[in-house]
């Protein structure tokens, strides 16, 4: 079932009832200066006064004012909250907003990872991070309201992959698939950029919009920057962030090597080894880790999984250059993995060569099927023009086309041609012999991140 599916009705609008306080997120990450009220404003004067002494690290200001949002239906669930399908009334636009559940109201570990999924969301304006519109507390209980995203998540995707699902097989293809992966890098790219590691990155947090949107989702157990930790927000009366980044939150299946055995604080490193678990799963249609629960997983993913992950890609026939960069990603020694920027560049230049190589062998075909119709005329201008499609054919794919035997054999047939043509036929192909030795030892290099 995808993200924004609905599951039940949701509660009744008065749950977001009037008199909500509200913080109103500035696109520049910056708090506004509150204006003094007038003596119109709706705003009494102890609210305004409120308001205009509350900062926080979000740049926000809180006022009291009507919600916005009537809830009207329900979109998924978590172990933190909720997330509810709400009609935006001023805008008349459906958002989403995510809200604590009542049972967590005094946890101040849930709640400083909540306000922690805000402020990590609000500040990471990028296009694979879901923006967020407003945020705020209502009857106690903190909420944010973000834009309603449409689509699969990976984990379906790949799921209904491996059980042979002919539309899922056909919309989202591998090349489909490699594509939204280096979006994906780019997202994390980002963050790290930001000081921000995610710590769950799954397939089940990463969803493929209809229209090419590749969103990484759930920031609720990311680590900050260390000059954010101690900041108190308003949302609610827990510190931002009382979760000890030494800590193994996250899911075992992806979790690095060290992120498993705990005990240091969680790199970027981390994250590029989820990302090349992703990637392995894209490839193979397997887990990298085959644990059957939480314990086994969280044992396996402290042991290397090299040696594993190379025999399940070769069977699978993975390309040797993207299997050489899974088992990079996937290093057991951190320090020898590529970085988010790196990984994102690489799938992406692998791609371009792929379709590069792959126009060249069509027209390499194509000009050998050329050849193949001339020679069936035995005219001596029509041999030529065979020889000139020939030459052209194994300049462009030297390794994927008999064109070059058709070529040696045609040239061994010495009564076929008149001396002339011959002499003809070296002087006009003079300038395809450098390209078809340009090509030829490009071919004998790994097609793909490693060529030069």
């Amino acid at each position: 079932m995808s993200r924004d599916a609905t599951r039940r009705p949701s509660a009744p609008p008065e749950e977001l009832a009037s008199g909500v306080r509200v913080e109103t997120l500035h696109p520049n990450g910056e708090a506004p200066v509150p204006k003094a009220p007038s003596a119109s404003s709706s705003l009494a004067a102890d609210e305004t006064l409120a308001a205009t002494n509350t900062r926080t690290a979000l740049g926000i200001a809180l006022q009291s004012r009507p919600t916005r949002f009537d809830p009207i239906g329900h979109l998924d669930e978590g172990g933190m909250g909720e997330v509810l399908l709400a009609v935006d009334k001023p805008l008349s636009r459906l958002v989403a907003v995510k809200r604590l559940h009542a049972r967590l109201e005094h946890n101040l570990e849930q709640r400083a990872r909540f306000t922690r999924e805000v402020r990590i969301q609000s500040r990471l304006n990028h296009p694979g991070v879901v923006p967020l519109f407003e945020a705020g507390s209502n009857q106690g209980l903190p909420y944010f309201a973000m834009k309603r995203v449409h689509g699969r998540v990976l984990s379906e995707i790949l799921a209904s992959s491996r059980l042979g699902d002919e539309a899922t097989l056909q919309r989202f293809d591998q090349h489909r698939l490699l594509q939204d992966f280096a979006r994906l890098a780019w997202t994390v790219a980002f963050a790290h950029s930001q000081g921000v590691v995610h710590r769950d990155i799954k397939p089940s947090n990463v969803m493929l919009g209809e229209y090419g949107e590749v969103y990484l989702l759930d920031w609720g157990v990311a680590s900050q920057p260390r000059s954010d930790a101690s900041v108190v927000t308003p949302l609610g009366n827990a510190p931002a962030d009382l979760t000890d980044p030494t800590q193994a939150l996250g899911t075992p299946a992806y979790m690095s090597p060290e992120h498993a055995r705990g005990g240091g604080e969680v790199e970027p490193s981390s994250d590029v080894f989820a990302l090349g678990a992703i990637l392995f799963e894209v490839l193979t249609h397997k887990r990298l880790n085959p644990g059957s629960g939480a314990n086994e997983a969280m044992q396996l993913a402290a042991t290397p999984t090299e040696r594993r992950a190379l025999e399940l890609m070769t069977t699978a026939g993975t390309p040797p250059p993207l299997q050489d960069l899974v088992l990079r990603t996937i290093a057991f020694e951190a320090n020898e993995r590529p970085s988010a920027r790196e990984l994102a560049t690489s799938v992406e230049r692998f791609l371009a060569e792929r379709i590069d190589f792959e126009d060249r062998r069509q027209r390499a075909e194509a000009e050998r099927e050329q050849a193949v119709r001339l020679l069936a005329n035995s005219e001596q201008g029509h041999v030529l023009d065979a020889l000139r499609a020939l030459n052209r054919a194994s300049a462009l794919s030297p390794n994927e086309s008999d064109a070059p035997s058709l070529l040696a054999r045609l040239l061994l047939r010495a009564d076929a041609l008149d001396p002339r043509y011959l002499i003809d036929l070296d002087s006009r192909l003079q300038a395809h012999r450098t390209d078809a030795a340009r090509w030829s030892l490009r071919a004998m290099l790994p097609v793909g991140v490693f060529a030069a």
